[in-house]
């Protein structure tokens, strides 16, 4: 039984839609100018500078799960 918390019949329409949504995230955050401000209104928000951290991308199910 799969985890999926997608009937059967969307689970590939939740793969795409969710695999857009990364990109057009990263895409996004490629652009220096909205990169600065998230950095202003993340500081402005929490109090302190946000910290990047590097993201590793791993495809589901290669680590046994």
């Amino acid at each position: 039984m799969s985890d999926s918390a997608f009937a059967p019949e969307v689970r590939g329409q939740a793969k795409a839609f969710s695999s857009l949504l990364a990109r057009s995230v990263r895409e996004f955050f490629n652009d220096e100018t909205n990169r600065k401000q998230f950095e202003s209104w993340y500081e402005q928000k929490y109090g302190t500078p946000y910290q990047w951290k590097p993201i590793v991308f791993r495809i589901l199910g290669e680590l046994g799960e």
